[in-house]
């Protein structure tokens, strides 16, 4: 199963301060039991990604890549069920296998909007849906791209970028909202 919880709704601008009130309380609670911001909303708070970055990736994509990422975009691409308790392998001890696992855990995260996805999943994924490869190195191309427009810096993941992003729009409407 994709998604193991509810999707949570992000305060919008016409909210009245109880409903504001409910859905903060719903948001505190996810973020709590461990959830992510941005998974939790089902990345509804993002903005959408920078489409300069989308493209220089969509150009440095193989044909199979550029193929499964068109598919996906159009939202026509059924992504295999993934059981993440149980469908993962040892991740890699060398360097670049690890760098490359990593990337493609990302990948998964955002592709299955989700943030259980580990190194040792992108290798189970790897060896037992290789079919869908194409799609998750296109993914892991992208957030690349968004990683290179914000200066290379790596110190936080893209799900970690898209949480942040998240919580400072629920807080700039939640902000406006109380102003009124």
């Amino acid at each position: 199963p994709r998604s193991q919880a509810q999707d949570l709704l992000v305060p919008q601008k016409n909210d009245s301060i109880m409903i504001l009130r409910q859905k903060m309380a719903a948001l505190a609670e996810a973020v709590r039991c461990g959830r992510g911001m941005a998974a939790a909303t089902n990345y509804a708070a993002c903005p959408l990604q920078e489409r300069d970055a989308t493209k220089k990736a969509v150009a440095e994509m193989t044909p199979p890549e550029r193929q499964a990422w068109d598919v996906y975009t159009q939202g026509r691409y059924p992504l295999p069920d993934v059981e993440w308790d149980t469908s993962r392998e040892p991740p890699p001890t060398s360097t670049t296998p690890l760098r490359i696992a990593r990337r493609r855990a990302e990948a998964l995260n955002r592709l299955y909007r989700t943030d259980k996805a580990e190194p040792g999943h992108s290798v189970w994924f790897t060896e037992n849906e290789l079919a869908h490869l194409p799609l998750v190195k296109a993914m892991a191309r992208v957030i690349g791209a968004e990683r290179n427009l914000l200066g290379g810096q790596c110190t936080l993941s893209a799900e970690e970028i898209a949480d942040l992003q998240s919580i400072d729009e629920i807080l700039s409407v939640s902000g406006q909202i109380l102003e009124r």
